[in-house]
């Protein structure tokens, strides 16, 4: 075992010439002193409450001084301002294959304000009130990853991620989100990546990015979106990604007003028209991939604004039927990939 990372399971672990053991639902009041530890982990189907909290930190064990955090297949109950509150110096903190319940504080507490900057959550199941603002205490927060994880709500509101104004990054991949509230992203005005991953969200708010003027990056990618609403995404976006959704229309200036676009990928959706100007605009764009569409009409005119196009991928589409299969010979584009199959 390394020195600088602890593992506590259901038996019981030498570190540092003292023993910690823990019994299932709670910690056995076992003398552990741990001082060079950077890393925490605590599973194999431990059943951790806000008393186990308090209980932990009555003894020698300094919980609050790690690190890095992981749980691993635990019942952790209420996770809570007041739980943020019982890690001060944790910069990571992830949940895998638990049972969690989100809520507010009942007590009227201040927190201490933790200085947390990445949050994960994976396969767990959450029960949760989104509604209180369980991550109120975390205005360090930078990351926050909600993947495979199953939800009582099914509506990503506004009060959920509220007072995260330093958050950077927010994915959600098979989070169970099926639709974004309106204003939801209006308090993370230093977002700069978005992904939503294999959810049945089929509608987006045209406002739904007003607000994330340093967005970078979004990716849309397995979700039941049917089309692309105009003047969606913020001028700052420098690479989209809107994949395997049955989107079958891209409609004239679609992209119109982002400049700083350098990278599209809307490989794998149901596109079958493309209005000749649908990627005007698109004045920095360099790479374009339509690939595994059902497009069966292109011509030079479609890409005449992109005048730094550098790669264009347009396998797996049914290129020629309807258009001379050589036109893409004239464009001025370093990498074509083309396939009329």
């Amino acid at each position: 075992m390394s020195s600088r990372i602890v593992i506590v399971l259901l038996v019981f672990e030498l570190f540092m010439g003292e023993a910690v053991a823990f019994n299932g639902k709670g910690f056995i009041q076992t003398k552990c002193q741990v001082r060079n530890a950077e890393s925490l982990i605590i599973c194999s189907n431990f059943t951790l409450t806000i008393g186990d909290i308090y209980e932990i930190q009555t003894v020698d064990f300094n919980i609050s001084s790690h690190q890095s955090i992981e749980f691993k297949n635990c019942n952790v109950g209420i996770v809570n301002e007041n739980f943020f509150s019982k890690f001060p110096e944790a910069l990571s903190m992830s949940f895998e294959n638990c049972k969690i319940l989100l809520s507010s504080s009942i007590l009227p507490v201040t927190p201490r304000l933790s200085k947390l900057i990445n949050l994960s959550f994976h396969k767990s199941t959450i029960k949760d009130h989104l509604e209180t603002n369980a991550l109120k205490s975390l205005p360090e927060l930078k990351t926050l990853y909600l993947n495979t994880i199953q939800l009582r709500e099914k509506i990503l509101d506004r009060y959920f991620l509220m007072n995260l104004s330093k958050l950077e990054q927010l994915s959600c991949y098979q989070c169970g989100f099926d639709r974004i509230q309106r204003g939801a992203l209006d308090d993370l005005t230093n977002l700069t990546h978005f992904s939503y991953y294999n959810t049945n969200i089929s509608y987006v708010h045209r406002n739904m990015f007003k607000r994330n003027k340093n967005l970078k990056t979004v990716e849309f990618y397995g979700n039941k979106l049917k089309r692309i609403p105009y003047n969606f995404f913020p001028k700052s976006v420098k690479t989209l990604m809107i994949e395997k959704n049955p989107i079958a229309l891209l409609k004239e200036f679609q992209f119109k007003k982002l400049h700083f676009l350098e990278t599209l990928f809307l490989d794998n959706n149901d596109i079958g028209n493309v209005h000749k100007r649908a990627f005007d605009g698109l004045k920095n764009l360099r790479t374009l991939s339509l690939s595994e569409n059902n497009i069966k009409v292109l011509s030079k005119r479609h890409f005449k604004a992109l005048v730094r196009l550098d790669s264009l991928r347009l396998r797996g589409n049914p290129l020629g039927t309807f258009t001379d299969k050589d036109w893409y010979k004239d464009l001025r584009v370093n990498n074509v990939n083309v396939s009329e199959e």
